[in-house]
């Protein structure tokens, strides 16, 4: 048994291998070669290596990494979903790898149906899923690729509310109040 500043340390650990794990994954997707897989199982190994934290256990990359390396390196998409899904929120080096992935050019929506509760509520995605015999409501993940123009400002985007009490409007990235 560890104490909690222990095991938060263990949990930036791991994620500090984990990061280093995904940029040398970038790079042998981006150039194959025995030296950078090589480079990947060593990161991956590192990675694992790592005890359980506080908010996190040990991972498994090492388990099925040529597999998952190969199928990325194909362009499998499920795989590529399965990847892009953990940090689609997470900036540059998401962006990088999207830029080398099948979904190159598309929106993606992560969509979470867990234990009921979902992050993106649509009837028409709903629909969507269900005509693809996909489950939802079951605690199952998806990752939405749409098609979308070269010209961002042809997709509608409308404010609907805020959770914070006492604002009536939308505000621009700043949390200004946004001009309409």
């Amino acid at each position: 048994m560890s104490d909690g500043l222990t095991d938060i340390a263990r949990d930036q650990r791991r994620g500090i291998e984990h990061v280093s794990y995904l940029g040398c994954l970038l790079d042998y997707l981006k150039n194959p070669s025995e030296a950078n897989y090589i480079k990947i199982e060593k990161a991956s190994e590192a990675t694992d290596d790592v005890p359980r934290g506080y908010f996190g256990g040990r991972t498994k990359l090492t388990k099925g990494l040529k597999e998952r390396v190969e199928k990325l390196k194909q362009g499998d998409k499920r795989e590529w979903a399965r990847l892009l899904w953990v940090f689609i929120d997470s900036g540059k080096l998401y962006r990088e790898f999207k830029e080398i992935s099948p979904f190159k050019g598309k929106l993606l929506l992560k969509v979470d149906y867990g234990r009921g509760f979902v992050n993106i509520k649509s009837e028409e995605l709903d629909e969507i899923l269900r005509k693809r015999d996909f489950k939802t409501y079951d605690c199952d993940d998806y990752l939405i690729a749409v098609d979308v123009s070269e010209d961002s400002e042809k997709i509608d985007v409308e404010w609907a509310r805020c959770g914070i009490s006492g604002q009536d409007c939308p505000r621009n990235s700043e949390g200004k109040k946004r001009k309409t």
